[in-house]
């Protein structure tokens, strides 16, 4: 039969069909485009503040997670009262206690919880960190209002342009040279006022009062004598209290404290007395005169400025 035959004509039609199957397969496979890669979701952290102003009521809350404080600046006023709402959000990290070593505070950061810090902004800066000091953050006091930077405005705000740390602490810069500025221009003014004094009357100042003239400039200002029936209490601050904690004197009588603060350790850098509205600095090292008159009855309560320690004047 030869390839003539039926049996080769069914041959040649199967290999014919395998071979036209075989090339459509393959054009399949070069147009199929390659399979991309599974995109990851960019799960991120909401951004948390870097720099932060008190707000009305003089309170700051801060968050700590495994990465630090947020904010880790804060900006405040000197001499104003400030109040910190520590909250540790991750059990991550070392933020299972805040420290404050210029004040001597130490408190533990339960997770979840806000813990209250109430302080006095009393010099040019406050630092705060974790137990183990890795973690770190800072409170800035300002001399005055316009040294403040400008805050940053929230998330969600269209009436204010979004400002950058960086821009902040331009603002910031430009504010303190100014502001030291004028107090040259001050001191040069006041020191020009001082040269128009005469010699000659600083020659007899100096004659009369030659004590006076010869008295060390970073002595102590003196103590006025109290009036005659005044009771004078001596009272030292130390980084524990006061000492001592409690005093008598007479009912209706006038006193004269004396405080003096013995250390830099502490909250005791202001003497407050609640009851009769008198808030006193304390420098460190001077005997701070503080008069008052005794109640009838009763007892004096005395303070620190962040209401930690406790002492008292009692009527006898």
């Amino acid at each position: 039969m030869g390839w003539r035959g039926p049996t080769a004509r069914r041959w040649l039609l199967g290999v014919l069909l395998a071979s036209v199957v075989c090339a459509c397969g393959r054009e399949e496979k070069e147009e199929q485009p390659a399979r991309r890669p599974t995109a990851v979701r960019d799960v991120r952290r909401p951004a948390l503040p870097q720099e932060l102003v008190p707000d009305e009521h003089g309170r700051v809350l801060v968050r700590v997670d495994a990465r630090g404080f947020h904010p880790s600046t804060i900006h405040a006023r000197r001499g104003s009262g400030l109040t910190l709402l520590v909250e540790r959000i991750e059990a991550s990290g070392c933020g299972t206690e805040i420290v404050l070593r210029d004040l001597g505070i130490e408190r533990p950061l339960p997770l979840g919880e806000r813990v209250s810090i109430p302080l006095v902004v009393d010099r040019e800066e406050l630092r705060f960190s974790c137990a183990m000091d890795m973690m770190r953050g800072r409170i800035v006091g300002h001399v005055d209002e316009t040294d403040r930077p400008p805050t940053e405005p929230s998330a969600g705000s269209t009436s204010a342009p979004q400002r950058s740390v960086t821009t902040q602490r331009d603002a910031h810069s430009a504010n303190g040279a100014q502001f030291e500025r004028t107090n040259q221009e001050s001191d040069m003014e006041r020191n020009r006022r001082h040269r128009m004094v005469p010699t000659a009357s600083i020659a007899v100042a100096c004659a009369l009062g030659s004590a006076a003239c010869g008295r060390d400039a970073s002595a102590p200002p003196s103590i006025a004598p109290p009036p005659p029936g005044t009771t004078e209490i001596r009272i030292e601050v130390h980084a524990t209290g006061y000492r001592p904690a409690e005093a008598t004197a007479p009912a209706g009588a006038p006193v004269r404290l004396l405080v003096t603060r013995t250390t830099d350790e502490g909250c005791g850098q202001e003497l407050v007395i609640p009851s009769l509205g008198i808030r006193r600095q304390l420098p460190l090292g001077q005997a701070v005169p503080i008069d008052l008159t005794m109640p009838a009855s009763g007892r004096v309560r005395l303070t620190c400025g962040m209401d930690m320690y406790e002492g008292a004047i009692v009527v006898r």
